[in-house]
């Protein structure tokens, strides 16, 4: 990942609970900014409390919330003050267990991705054209979208091919900072450029 790309991995609920994890029970949201700040989030559905933790793979237990019935709850946490090392995120109850991992190196912090994920590469192919390219090993339906100050200006929906190669032209787009997110699955990945 080169450095002038801000990856940012996590669930969100900017569509229906049931297409990131199969459930409309809850929903995990967990990512990671380039300024090792942990997003972390739990949207409960359901009728009884939910568990999120998170704990190294000894076992420990750095943080624990209950996430009470029908409640959401989130919290920024800063990363970059824990110890190297991997850690799991933990969301139990209600008969599912949703956990996402991540590491710890030199107070850096990386969302570890699942076997065989590839994050996409992102591209300005010159000053009007933009590529992204994303093996989508796992089949995964992708939403992209453009955004610019948090409004969607573009988007492509339910896209399956494997693997996605897209090309979008900028000319014709208002000036600004713009990000692009894709969904795949449970991740989404986003890509920030400026139009002058």
């Amino acid at each position: 990942m080169s450095p002038g790309n801000q990856v940012l991995l996590c669930l969100l609920f900017l569509f229906s609970p049931k297409l990131l994890t199969g459930s409309t029970e809850n929903v995990l949201l967990f990512s990671i900014t380039s300024q090792n700040m942990a997003r972390l989030g739990v949207i409960n559905r359901c009728e009884r409390n939910l568990n999120l933790e998170i704990a190294d793979l000894q076992g420990r237990v750095l943080f624990s919330q209950t996430v009470q019935k029908e409640k959401s709850y989130f919290q920024l946490m800063d990363l970059s003050k824990m110890p190297d090392g991997r850690y799991n995120v933990k969301l139990t109850g209600n008969n599912e267990n949703i956990t996402r991992q991540f590491k710890v190196s030199n107070g850096k912090a990386e969302i570890i991705l699942e076997a065989g994920e590839v994050p996409p590469s992102f591209q300005a192919v010159d000053n009007n054209t933009f590529g992204l390219i994303y093996r989508n090993t796992k089949n995964h339906v992708v939403h992209i979208s453009f955004e610019l100050n948090h409004a969607i200006i573009f988007e492509e929906r339910n896209l399956t091919d494997a693997p996605l190669r897209k090309k979008y032209t900028l000319e014709k787009l208002p000036k600004g900072n713009y990000t692009i997110k894709m969904y795949a699955g449970p991740e989404v990945y986003t890509y920030s450029f400026k139009v002058d």
